[in-house]
């Protein structure tokens, strides 16, 4: 499986969950996903299952996505985060920022599995 057939693979699921931020998001980030950046390359290199079942690379993405706006390292990201009003536009333009800007920080993040708080 390709990572971006597991973004779009985690998205149904998401959306079957009545997730339908996190369906956006995955969708986007199976669109605009950069294999040319340091977390694109890195994220390559795993191999067997990359899905929920497996190495969760989604999960991990969208936890280092997540992380970004916790830690208020992207006002762009806040913005789009739930709770404000939704908007496809700003989360996409966000989240391909987001990639490339705080790169190696998402590529740090994701180096380990999810896991619970």
């Amino acid at each position: 499986m390709t990572l971006r057939a597991a973004f779009e693979d985690q998205a149904v699921s998401c959306e079957r969950l009545d997730s339908p931020f996190m369906d956006h998001l995955l969708r986007i980030l199976s669109k605009n996903w950069r294999s040319n950046t340091k977390l694109g390359k890195a994220m390559a290199i795993y191999t067997g299952d990359i899905g929920p079942t497996g190495h969760s690379l989604p999960l991990r993405i969208t936890g280092g996505l997540h992380a970004l706006v916790l830690s208020g390292q992207s006002d762009a990201l806040i913005a789009s985060y739930p709770p404000n009003a939704f908007d496809h536009s700003a989360l996409e333009i966000a989240v391909s920022h987001a990639l490339v800007a705080h790169d190696d920080f998402i590529l740090e993040w994701t180096q380990a599995p999810p896991t619970k708080q």
